[in-house]
């Protein structure tokens, strides 16, 4: 698994990350109005994972382990960066256009099938 690898794997989930701290770009991609970013936010883990396990998958028996451990690292770095950008872009959109929505509703789109598992599982317990 190279660096290369993994830079054209988390590089759209993370600029669509980035990009909602960006003044202007941000009020368009993530509008009250149904902006693009509400749509592709909840395929970006899916398919970080999904292109992982490809990645994985069509790597020689030798390498794999090491390979597994690397992309469980970088999913895991890939959660530390998201939390941080997503609270930033929720403080920014509801400052700076009024958007208003619940604390970590963006991280558990960038997250979509963990985040909304644990929401699930937080309100019933």
């Amino acid at each position: 698994m190279t660096v290369q690898f993994l830079i054209r794997v988390f590089g759209i989930p993370l600029g669509l990350l980035f990009l909602g701290c960006v003044p202007v770009i941000s009020w368009f991609l993530y509008s009250g109005h149904g902006g693009l970013a509400w749509l592709v936010l909840p395929l970006c883990f899916p398919y970080i994972v999904l292109r992982l396990t490809i990645g994985i998958w069509k790597l020689p028996q030798a390498v794999r382990l090491a390979s597994a451990k690397t992309a469980l690292t970088a999913l895991c770095g890939y959660m530390l960066i998201a939390y941080p950008v997503t609270r930033w872009t929720e403080h920014y959109l509801a400052s700076s256009i009024g958007l208003s929505m619940p604390t970590g509703t963006l991280f558990k789109l960038a997250i979509f099938p963990i985040g909304y598992a644990s929401s699930l599982f937080a309100a019933k317990g």
